[in-house]
């Protein structure tokens, strides 16, 4: 299933640097991001060092805005956003 309108409408909406989109972005995801990010330490390194995890969720979320928001502007939605 691919992205909603709304999902598609709000990763628009960060693009264009609107402060009250990554509120929206962050609220609705950071949950998700940090499970991804805790799951994958105990997965690979059997240990989440709470301070690690915190720095990694930090450099996601500065990813996300890198080079224009090039990981944005290429969301293709073809899946729905938290399943990528």
């Amino acid at each position: 299933m691919g992205a909603t309108e709304e999902e598609h409408e709000l990763i628009q909406r960060c693009i264009a640097g609107d402060r009250d989109g990554w509120q929206e972005m962050m609220r609705r995801y950071s949950a998700l991001v940090a499970h991804a990010v805790r799951t994958t330490f105990l997965r690979v390194l059997k240990r989440a060092d709470p301070n690690q995890v915190d720095d990694v969720i930090q450099a996601v979320w500065l990813s996300l805005c890198d080079d224009r928001c090039r990981r944005l502007t290429g969301f293709q939605s073809k899946s729905a956003l938290p399943t990528c």
